[in-house]
């Protein structure tokens, strides 16, 4: 049987997008890490009008759950989700088997990315899905908490071999689309090894730039 936060997930999953993040990402991408909560990015691109009613009506079919702040643990009503995730731009969910944090936008993802996030993405099951590598490891840059630092690390460690071997023999435009998502000297290194000399100039801009 389910639990009851899958529950809860494959519901909003009926009648909207929806994009798994944080440790059970992780654990779909192969790590073996621990998680506490479940993490999702709820289509936010109808707006938070839309966005609110939606998660509203899937936690009023359940009993004795509550909606919090993340911040402050204070309690609050479906009414006031909107100006609660106007101040923090999520919202968590408690009361049931593990706590399921809602994102309308999730750290350094803007609302309007949603769309090319989720094309990216691989499906997990019918409204669901996994963002790849360089997205999932976007929504961890930047943090204080250790265990980010950790999954970049690991994300990293599994996406920059494939993406140095593409760089190594991929034409310009490729390049130019791998670049504009994630840039690292070991990856710049080895575009520079690259026979199209417009890749290798590229390249030799990016390092360049670094660098300084």
């Amino acid at each position: 049987m389910d639990s009851k936060s899958e529950r809860l997930v494959r519901m909003l999953c009926e009648k909207n997008r929806v994009i798994l993040l944080g440790g059970m990402a992780m654990l779909a991408h192969g790590s073996a890490r621990f998680t506490r909560d479940v993490d999702i990015w709820l289509d936010p691109t109808e707006g938070i009008e839309s966005w609110a009613r939606s998660l509203a009506s899937v936690v009023a079919r359940f009993r004795k759950l509550k909606l919090v702040s993340a911040r402050t643990q204070k309690e609050v009503s479906s009414k006031e989700i909107q100006s609660l995730v106007k101040r923090e731009e999520m919202i968590r969910i408690t009361g049931l088997d593990m706590d399921v944090d809602v994102f309308f936008r999730p750290n350094n993802l803007r609302t309007k990315d949603f769309d090319s996030v989720w094309t990216r993405s691989t499906e997990k099951e019918k409204g669901l899905k996994i963002p790849d590598e360089i997205d999932l490891g976007l929504t961890k840059m930047g943090t204080e908490r250790i265990q980010d630092r950790i999954d970049i690390e690991w994300l990293d460690a599994k996406i920059i071999p494939v993406l140095s071997k593409r760089l190594e023999s991929c034409n310009l435009d490729e390049a130019g689309i791998v670049f504009s998502r994630i840039t690292s000297i070991p990856l710049l290194k080895s575009a520079m090894k690259n026979p199209n000399p417009h890749v290798r100039s590229l390249a030799s801009m990016l390092l360049g730039k670094i660098k300084k």
